[in-house]
C-alpha cells in the first residue's frame, strides 16, 4: 500500500496532517500488526486516541487498524512472491503471534490461504 508523495500533497489540511503522514510512513516502513496500534501512536505523537482515530480516518478514508492490516497483507503477498521465508517466519515478521492467526487474516483479506496464493 505504497502511497505516492502526490497523494500526500492532496490530503486535506488539518493541524494533524503531518503527523498522519508520519504515521502512515511508520506503518509502510515497518509493517507489523502488533506494533502499530492506536494507543501506541497516540503515545508516540502525544495525541488522544479519539483525535488520532478521527484524524487518521479523515485523512485516509479508513480506520488505522484497517490500514495496518492492508499494508501487512500487501507485504505478506510480496514476501510470498519474493522471499524464501516460511509462512511461520512471515507471520513473525509481520507481528502475528501464531501462524494460524496470520493464515486466518490472510484468508479473510485475500479469500485464500498463503499456500494457495
Amino acid at each position: 500500500m505504497e502511497i505516492s508523495p502526490q497523494y500526500f500533497s492532496r490530503l486535506p489540511w488539518t493541524p494533524y496532517r503531518d503527523t498522519m503522514i508520519r504515521i502512515h510512513t511508520d506503518i509502510t516502513q515497518q509493517p507489523n500488526i502488533r506494533a502499530h496500534s492506536l494507543s501506541q501512536f497516540a503515545r508516540k505523537y502525544n495525541m488522544s486516541e479519539s483525535t488520532l482515530k478521527r484524524s487518521f480516518k479523515a485523512s485516509f478514508k479508513k480506520p488505522l487498524h484497517k490500514m495496518v492490516t492492508a499494508i501487512c497483507m500487501e507485504r505478506a503477498l510480496w514476501l510470498l512472491k519474493d522471499s524464501v521465508l516460511s509462512v511461520e517466519e512471515m507471520a513473525a515478521v509481520l507481528g502475528y503471534q501464531e501462524k494460524s492467526g496470520f493464515i486466518r487474516a490472510f484468508k479473510r483479506y485475500y479469500g485464500k490461504t498463503p499456500k494457495q496464493s
